[in-house]
């Protein structure tokens, strides 16, 4: 059996390739994929601005939702037939060996496929009759936004809260700030993109500022979803209480600037991996909510056969997400 993937080649350079779906192995399950995000994670690769990549040629993608069609008779936590998100966070279940396709790397759970293998940890059931665009982003945008401002943030109530970057994980943590904490305050967001920045008001922005033109205002807690460091350096700056890092900084920009009185004054400086999320525990909430208020996070999908556009959308940044849709 074969499946179409994308595989990327070398930076800047994506092909869609035929590969030979291997065995199953100890703990790997088999899923015909029906949507798939393309995140900053996967633009980074493509560019080449996350360091050198030993593993080229390779697949791609860490998020997304399909059909579970096969599996090793080890696995327990799926059966065939589930609806399940497939994720770079890991769960329960077996840490399985990465497939191996002929020529091309993989990882554990790559989704830019038709079919791909993926290990146990890295699948999550749910209840869902009919997968639709945005059920992909329960894989990363979701866990991530939400997670960090329910598992890490945990804003006091009518306080101010600056969202520095409104791509998926910016606009979910916007969300679960306006409609599912008991915060509700000012919530501000910043970005340089302003249909990003319209969509943020949407979703429950207070205020939003357009970086490159204004003087933006402290607040007590802040979420940086942006890998620029420069812009970790000033939402830092302009922070009292917790800042929590969610974004990649480049390598070749790995530093960023942190004054040492304001984290003397009681500034909490924190990370996010993941929204520091129990996956297998916070799956079914995210999947209660996900039809409320995500939808329109997935607004720009496309076929397989245009990943190059779709790459090339994701690149310029202008959608929250784009989506890939397999048929």
């Amino acid at each position: 059996m074969k499946t179409r993937a994308v595989v990327l080649i070398e930076h800047n350079k994506l092909d869609i390739m035929d590969l030979d779906i291997p065995e199953l192995e100890l703990g790997q399950v088999l899923v015909k994929m029906s949507y798939s995000g393309i995140c900053g994670t996967q633009v980074g690769e493509f560019l080449g601005t996350r360091g050198i990549d030993n593993y080229l040629p390779r697949c791609l993608g860490h998020e997304g939702v399909g059909i579970v069609i096969a599996k090793h008779s080890s696995v327990t936590k799926v059966t065939i037939g589930d609806r399940v998100v497939v994720s770079w966070i890991v769960g329960k279940g077996i840490a399985a060996a990465t497939p191996k396709y002929t020529g091309i790397n993989a990882g554990y759970c790559n989704t830019l496929l038709d079919y791909t293998v993926v290990s146990e940890n890295r699948i999550y059931k749910v209840d869902i009759v009919k997968l639709l665009p945005h059920h992909a982003l329960l894989g990363c945008a979701i866990p991530t936004g939400v997670g960090t401002v329910l598992n890490i943030l945990k804003p006091e109530p009518h306080s101010s809260v600056g969202v520095w970057g409104c791509g998926g994980v910016g606009l979910c943590s916007i969300i679960a700030l306006s409609k599912f904490t008991t915060f509700p305050g000012n919530i501000l967001a910043v970005d340089i993109s302003n249909s990003k920045l319209r969509m943020a008001r949407k979703l429950g922005a207070i205020s939003t500022w357009y970086t490159s033109e204004e003087i933006i205002p402290e607040v007590e807690y802040s979420i940086v979803a942006t890998g620029n460091a420069s812009a970790i350096s000033k939402c830092i700056s302009l922070t009292t209480k917790c800042c929590v890092v969610v974004g990649h900084p480049s390598p070749d920009t790995p530093m960023v600037e942190v004054e040492a009185h304001r984290l003397i004054r009681g500034l909490k400086l924190l990370g996010s991996w993941g929204g520091n999320c129990d996956m297998d525990k916070e799956i079914p909430l995210y999947r209660s909510i996900v039809d409320m208020e995500f939808a329109d996070l997935a607004n720009v999908i496309y076929d397989l056969e245009d990943i190059n556009t779709a790459m090339e959308d994701a690149v310029q940044g202008n959608s929250p997400r784009v989506v890939v849709k397999f048929s």
